[in-house]
């Protein structure tokens, strides 16, 4: 998105000395209340969300925002999902860039992106913040939004709240400043994704993605370390802050979360995967014998309607499974709406609620072996791995039940950046140097490593297996035998794949194109395959 494409919102903010001056240590937060946007113009919306008097989309919800300068950078304190009062929309801030002001002396121009996120779900429509500080004056601060990650509801907002002062920066400023500051220097070295070709001369005329333009977040490789990546397209332009976009994970979490923190947990707890769903979870005592975490983390319940593709998933009790707030509510259904049909272990169907269940049991084994515990993504997930990486800020905590319980959804509700997706890939799929601290079993089998446990057919030449799934690429790339390649996907159109030549590939879109052959015919081209 273009700067200069940006109408303005003003806030009405007196404004520190201290922040006048782009200085490392300077900081300060804003806050205002909800209000109704100017403009707002709908380019998809089936459901009719834009016009639900409930949801009052049009709305800009009531937030606050603190941030501390770092160099040149304006880095938000908090850089998750916040949850608002708002009926429609949470908001999340990621580091945005400052400085000196044009045309006046001791004026700091500020640029922070955000974005809105449907109220309990993925959708995330990113916009961009701006506003002059000065010391002892008012400021105007603008925004606007044209570019999502939403398969159901495109729209472009702009408006104009009042906002007010919310203090200065806090003393949770320098841990925030040494965060990013190490999350930057890990990163990976970014090209843009046209120079592929040129470095790698074998690829100059294939296709990069099969994604098409307008259903495009972001895209790009991992080659030799470097991260060929595209750029983040907009409604107008480019989208500024490609680097520190908010992308949402949909059910990249059934892996990234749900298989890492059982592969944790069975490291910590031995059997871990074979843990009775019955004998952990109240609500699935009846019907539920024999069922384990790992058969729910494999879609392999025995509890299904039906078994074709899609059908559960995409039934209207599901859907209000996805969006109920509650975790009583949630786990009910996951326990009893689903018959039985046959003995677990022996055909995938796939449901998010079987995610969310084995989430659930894996809070009530980890509460069993370390009572007092911060949550399954914390002690399994973010403090023994992501802290290490030095990831984004976006992944410091999951979309959770709006209740007491607060449990994490487990099979959706994670937000990343694209060096995130790249440098976790990296991280899982080296062969060489494998990750510590899992259980090496159930790793070796999601990433395709074990011969003698592929998962779970779940379609045409694909596998399912501890939240991850697998594609057989040989006949595609012209393998005399199978290539089994690991990969995460996430609904509406992503796909983060870990070819077993050391590449890596990924798409963020939303036209439900989830297709990368012509990815595994780069890689091919790069290194074989067939190796």
């Amino acid at each position: 998105m273009r700067s200069d494409a940006l109408a303005w919102l003003v806030l009405l903010a007196a404004t520190p000395a201290s922040v006048a001056v782009a200085g490392n240590g300077a900081g300060g937060a804003l806050q205002w209340r909800a209000d109704r946007a100017d403009e707002f113009d709908v380019h998809l919306d089936p459901y009719d969300y834009a016009s639900s008097p409930a949801l009052r989309i049009r709305e800009f919800p009531a937030a606050a925002v603190e941030w501390t300068i770092v160099d040149d950078r304006v880095v938000p304190l908090d850089q998750g999902a916040i949850a608002t009062s708002h009926p429609g929309w949470d908001i999340a801030f990621q580091p945005g860039s400052a400085r000196a002001g044009d045309g006046e002396p001791g004026v700091a121009t500020i640029e922070l992106p955000f974005a809105l996120i449907e109220k309990g779900a993925n959708c995330t429509h990113n916009g961009v913040l701006r506003w002059d500080e000065q010391d002892g004056r008012r400021t105007r601060v603008s925004y606007s939004i044209t570019a999502e990650t939403c398969a159901y509801f495109r729209f472009d907002m702009r408006g104009s709240l009042d906002a007010t002062r919310a203090g200065g920066a806090t003393a949770s400023a320098d841990d925030a400043a040494a965060r990013f500051r190490e999350n930057r220097d890990r990163r990976l070295p970014v090209r843009d994704v046209s120079a592929l070709p040129r470095d790698y001369p074998a690829v100059a005329d294939a296709v990069l993605t099969a994604v098409a333009p307008d259903d495009l977040t972001v895209f790009g490789y991992v080659v030799g370390g470097t991260h060929y990546r595209s750029n983040c397209p907009a409604r107008e332009g480019n989208y500024a802050f490609c680097d520190d976009m908010l992308l949402p994970s949909y059910s990249l979490a059934k892996s990234l979360f749900g298989g890492l923190a059982l592969m944790r947990l069975a490291a910590i707890v031995p059997g871990a995967s074979t843990e009775s769903i019955a004998g952990l979870v109240d609500a699935c005592r009846r019907g539920w014998e024999g069922v384990t975490i790992g058969h729910a983390l494999d879609m392999a319940t025995g509890h299904f309607d039906s078994a074709d593709e899609n059908v559960d998933e995409a039934s209207a009790a599901h859907v209000r499974f996805l969006y109920a707030k509650g975790h009583r509510e949630r786990v009910r259904f996951a326990c009893s709406h689903f018959p039985r049909r046959e003995a677990p272990g022996q055909r995938f169907v796939y449901h998010s609620s079987d995610t969310y269940l084995a989430g659930t049991a894996m809070q009530a084994l980890l509460d069993r072996a370390a009572p007092g515990n911060r949550g399954i993504y914390h002690e399994l997930v973010a403090a023994p791995f992501w802290r290490p990486l030095a990831v984004s800020g976006a992944l410091s905590r999951p979309l959770a039940t709006r209740d007491p319980v607060a449990q994490p959804f487990t099979g959706w509700g994670l937000f990343l950046s694209a060096d995130d997706i790249v440098r976790i890939g990296a991280w899982l799929g080296d062969a060489a140097n494998p990750p510590v601290g899992l259980d090496r079993r159930l790793l070796d089998a999601a990433l395709q490593r074990d011969a003698d446990d592929r998962g779970l057919p779940a379609g045409a030449a694909l596998h399912y297996n501890n939240g991850f799934w697998a594609w057989d690429a040989g006949p595609t790339v012209g393998c005399d035998a199978p290539v089994h390649v690991p990969f995460m996907s996430g609904y509406g159109g992503i796909a983060v794949v870990l070819f077993p030549n050391g590449v890596i590939y990924y798409h963020v879109s939303d036209g439900h194109e989830h297709r990368w052959r012509d990815a595994a015919l780069v890689a091919h081209r790069i290194r074989s395959l067939c190796e």
